[in-house]
């Protein structure tokens, strides 16, 4: 249904808030000040909403005191019948309202009626006095001519059409009415005269309102109850409502195809208001479908659309089993949460698009116990792989191993069933250049060596090296000063065996030479003796 747009009708509904002076009774009283419509109550109440319906649809205005007012520009907005519904609330409900404890609901006011702009003119009930009794018998019959009742004690039968009221006339032309009610105010009632237990509720069918400016309106009316269940007003097009021969139920269409069917021509939808006068927060939820997605709108929040499904959705794209287990893409989930595709495309992604750059947790698990994430192929060989988190440490293993493959402790010590490979390919490498292996040597002879312990670890775990401080001052290796690299820590080591293996080498050819000179002298000192 479209809405009221202010502007457009030159703010043709304005509201206006005054405090004045409450009475002791919970009354509602109506009155017309020019184009004004104004409500005074009997009581102070703390919330007030007034919807408004008319040609272009209908508008909804919230007030917070009183009196309430409604202004009207005649001039700018659609001739025709509008109609107005005012709640007045007289006390606010309490914040956290238990609904299991029984509580009064809070006393609420509501007031219904209708104003129409005919000829650039307002016409309210108060706007004009209401049909006064000489006036509905528009001079055909005097009050004691009228008082001339005829009684049949019998049955009573008509082979011809009848017409009941003032305004029947002799030779009337009936057509293919049977019954025809003709006057200014048209009424069946139905009274029912019954006693004791048996039921006597008194209905009556309406036919418009009886006061100048009302509604056009046809209603069945609980006269006993003074309550009106059932209103079908003038305006309303073809097939408002229909009932077909198997109780299905059409909204604007004859020919309803599923148990309730309704058409229109821009988003069909269905309206859950619940308002505070039960004492719960008022909240307003709209059902609705369109060409661009069927939606659940949280009207009260900021028309948010917090659920939506996209024309073209697969089937089972959200798939509840009996057993409670949620299916994404499959009828058929195995577990609580199953998501399937056969095209290749199926993937979890987690986004987190705020603007601000911070350190957030974007997945957690938890359970009563370690945490096993499992992973696992169809093609064969068939080797699962298992990520398992607890007290024991992060761990990494082929499903069902005895002997974890690595094992991350809480204190950062890392332990792997097998070789630790890092990548080293000239492939990856850049800047490559030789180094001194001498050089490397002599910063070896000037780096402190220590044996230490982890904190984490305590003075039971001891180790042997080099602090990370002095190994990258020394060295300048690596990206981070308080760590070093073990491919670093093995670069410097064969350097420093390399510029050892060069002084061994060269303390070889030193000895070799020596010998030499020594067998040389050994010759000479032994031939001068002979």
């Amino acid at each position: 249904m479209k809405k009221f747009v202010l502007s457009a009708l030159a703010c043709a509904l304005v509201a206006v808030v005054t405090p004045v002076a409450t009475a002791a009774t919970n009354t509602v009283t109506q009155e017309q000040v020019g184009s004004v419509l104004r409500w005074q109550t009997g009581f102070a109440h703390a919330g007030a909403t007034l919807r408004v319906s008319g040609p272009n649809g209908i508008t909804e205005t919230k007030f917070g005191s009183q009196p309430v007012q409604l202004a009207i520009n005649p001039a700018t907005m659609p001739e025709g019948s509008y109609l107005f519904e005012l709640t007045l609330l007289s006390s606010l409900p309490p914040v956290g309202v238990n609904r299991d404890v029984a509580r009064p609901a809070p006393e609420v006011a509501q007031v219904t009626g209708a104003f129409r702009i005919q000829g650039g003119q307002l016409y309210t009930a108060t706007s004009a006095p209401s049909v006064t009794e000489n006036q509905r018998t528009g001079g055909k019959a005097t009050p004691a001519e009228r008082r001339k009742d005829q009684v049949i004690a019998d049955d009573l039968i008509t082979q011809g059409s009848l017409c009941v009221g003032l305004d029947c006339v002799n030779n009337e032309s009936f057509g293919f009415d049977t019954i025809r009610l003709k006057e200014n105010n048209t009424r069946i009632k139905f009274e029912d005269t019954s006693t004791g237990s048996f039921p006597t509720a008194d209905w009556q069918l309406t036919a418009n309102d009886s006061a100048s400016g009302g509604a056009d309106r046809f209603s069945i009316e609980n006269v006993t109850a003074t309550t009106i269940p059932f209103t079908v007003f003038g305006a309303a097009p073809n097939n408002s409502l229909i009932v077909d021969a198997t109780g299905k139920v059409g909204m604007r269409t004859a020919v309803p195809a599923k148990d309730i069917h309704m058409v229109t021509t821009d988003t069909p939808a269905i309206r859950l208001e619940q308002s505070n006068a039960g004492g719960f927060t008022a909240q307003t939820w709209d059902v609705a479908g369109n060409e661009a997605n069927f939606f659940v709108r949280d009207v009260t929040g900021g028309n948010r659309l917090s659920f939506r499904i996209r024309p073209g959705a697969p089937t089972s794209s959200i798939d509840i089993a009996a057993s409670g287990n949620v299916g994404i893409g499959t009828a058929s989930p195995t577990q609580p949460l199953h998501l399937r595709r056969t095209d290749g495309t199926a993937q979890l992604f987690v986004e987190e698009a705020s603007s601000t750059s911070a350190t957030r947790t974007v997945a957690r698990f938890v359970n009563n116990g370690d945490v096993k994430l499992s992973f696992g192929t169809s093609e064969g060989p068939v080797t699962d792989w298992e990520t398992i988190a607890g007290n024991g440490g992060y761990r990494v293993s082929v499903a069902g191993a005895a002997t974890p493959q690595m094992t991350l402790a809480a204190n950062g010590n890392l332990n792997i069933t097998g070789a630790l490979t890092q990548a080293s390919s000239v492939t990856l490498k850049d800047n490559i250049r030789a180094v001194s292996p001498t050089a490397l040597l002599a910063t070896i002879a000037q780096l402190p060596i220590y044996t230490w312990n982890y904190k984490t670890s305590g003075p039971g775990e001891q180790h042997l090296g080099p602090t990370a401080e002095d190994f990258h001052r020394m060295f300048a290796l690596g990206n981070n000063p308080k760590a070093i690299a073990p491919g670093d820590l093995a670069g410097v080591a064969l350097g420093a065996i390399q510029a050892l293996n060069q002084a061994l080498s060269d303390k070889d050819q030193e000895i070799k030479a020596l010998r030499e000179r020594m067998n040389a002298l050994e010759k000479l000192v032994t031939g001068s003796r002979r």
